[in-house]
């Protein structure tokens, strides 16, 4: 449930003000990693895998194309991945 209502104040902030702050996308990551632990699962390649594979393509394309990606979209990638 914190999981999600983190996610709704960055959709909140990120509609206000067309950005996402550093400290949301930690606190994303931090509960994530909270998560993990409870659930006795531990960081794998899975987990590894998961935050590259959306945000990777997401930085080439803002790197190839101005204006494709935020720097804070590809961050809440990551860490949600």
């Amino acid at each position: 449930m914190l999981y999600v209502m983190v996610l709704i104040r960055i959709a909140f902030c990120d509609f206000r003000t067309r950005r996402i702050p550093d400290r949301e996308i930690g606190l994303l990551f931090g509960i994530g990693l909270l998560l993990l632990v409870a659930q006795g699962t531990g960081v794998s390649g899975t987990h590894l895998v998961g935050a590259f594979v959306i945000s990777g393509p997401m930085l080439v394309a803002s790197l190839l194309y101005e204006g494709a990606f935020g720097g804070g979209d590809i961050k809440l990638m990551a860490a949600a991945g």
